[in-house]
């Protein structure tokens, strides 16, 4: 038995929501809430096995909730339910940790499926949000991001590596990112030291080799 917790703002969305989900012989909804702060009461009054949640709501929204219920429950599972398809969206939702997103208006039997998926540790999308998805992850600022996290530096080291590697001068490094020489010489002796490299030529071969190029 699936036991579900739906999340929603709009009260008739959770009744509806409820009223489809009980109709399911191996799902029960313990409960329905309003709000962020209303849902995490109730996840630790019955510890739910999955949680629905909007994924914009007054007091809070979904991202707020997922990070605290998977902080303080990580078995829980969480799928994000939403009319929004945007980049900052999508992408505020998986940093925060949900197991699937899905729009408001998937069909009844899709959405029992998406559960059950979610349940056996699939991540989960429609097809509208994967599209979305694929967009972010495939965008070049995506991609310096995880380059930026992987290596923790930050977007003006990673452009004095690009630069580095493209064979330029300090002073043109500089003149290109609209700082003084004086810090490009300063950031690349980190990054070197950091990487563990004796010189420019190093330092490039590096980046290429670990994609950071």
């Amino acid at each position: 038995m699936i036991r579900i917790l739906v999340v929603d703002d709009h009260e008739l969305i959770v009744e509806s929501m409820k009223a489809i989900l009980s109709s399911q012989n191996d799902m029960l909804v313990v409960g329905g809430a309003n709000s962020g702060n209303d849902a995490l009461v109730l996840a630790r009054q019955y510890k739910p096995d999955l949680i629905i949640t909007d994924v914009y709501m007054p007091d809070g929204d979904g991202m707020m909730l997922t990070s605290k219920i998977k902080e303080e429950f990580p078995g829980i599972k969480i799928l994000a339910l939403t009319i929004f398809d945007d980049d900052k969206t999508v992408r505020a939702m998986l940093d925060a940790g949900v197991d699937g997103i899905i729009s408001k208006d998937l069909r009844k039997d899709n959405l029992i499926l998406a559960i059950k998926n979610t349940m056996s540790g699939m991540s989960v999308m429609d097809a509208k949000t994967f599209a979305k998805f694929k967009e972010i992850v495939q965008s070049p600022a995506y991609k310096d991001q995880q380059i930026m996290t992987k290596f923790e530096i930050n977007m003006t080291e990673l452009s004095i590596i690009r630069c580095v590697s493209q064979g330029l001068s300090n002073q043109s490094i500089a003149d290109q990112l609209f700082i003084s020489e004086s810090t490009v010489k300063h950031r690349l002796a980190l990054l070197m030291e950091r990487f563990g490299v004796q010189d420019r030529v190093q330092l490039a071969v590096l980046a290429a080799k670990n994609g950071i190029l």
